[in-house]
């Protein structure tokens, strides 16, 4: 869910930014993206929740790519990329879904490929205007730089989690020792009486 959260937030701040720069169409197709993650969440709600992930991880991964072909690659839509490799991290368990996080990482590195292939100036569509790209730009990593940093505060917790629950695992152990070592001392005093 945290991971829907993330989207939600990143395409009504992208919806709003576009819609303020004037690009009504982008900011319209954003926003309905918006109904995307809302059905994401519904199905993930209902116990669909590896197609919902994938589904919507397929979906981030084509709008990212429309939106990086349509603004130009200078508007830095392509960084949304990486925070979304990362993110498999996060919403699949690597032991068992070794494949499907193979398949997603080989479909995003493509589209990276066919992103970079189709920003050369020839077939790039400069809708955006040069003033507005730099702005564009700088609120695209922006929100990109605070994704990674919500990915990082994730690993933090797992792993602070993580290392809580051996610790809890050696003291239980401890524990047990003890209790091992009083009830075999009883025992030897019982036999010795």
């Amino acid at each position: 869910n945290q991971y829907l959260i993330i989207a939600l937030f990143v395409y009504l701040l992208n919806a709003i930014t576009d819609t303020i720069f004037g690009y009504y169409k982008q900011g319209l197709i954003l926003t309905a993206s918006v109904v995307v993650v809302i059905i994401a969440l519904f199905l993930n709600k209902k116990r669909y929740h590896r197609f919902s992930i994938i589904s919507l991880y397929v979906y981030i991964s084509l709008t990212i790519f429309y939106f990086g072909s349509q603004m130009s690659h200078q508007t830095g839509d392509y960084l949304y990329y990486f925070t979304l490799v990362l993110s498999l991290s996060f919403v699949f368990d690597f032991e068992k879904d070794r494949r499907t996080i193979f398949v997603l990482f080989v479909f995003t590195l493509l589209l990276i490929l066919l992103h970079t292939y189709n920003s050369h100036p020839a077939l790039t569509k400069n809708i955006v205007k040069e003033t507005i790209r730099y702005k564009m730009f700088v609120i695209n990593l922006s929100v990109n730089f605070l994704g990674l940093g919500f990915f990082i505060y994730l690993t933090v917790k797992n792993n602070k989690t993580i290392s809580d629950l051996y610790e809890l695992q050696l003291k239980a152990q401890h524990e047990s020792g003890e209790i091992i070592k009083k009830t075999l001392l009883e025992k030897e005093i019982l036999l010795a009486e």
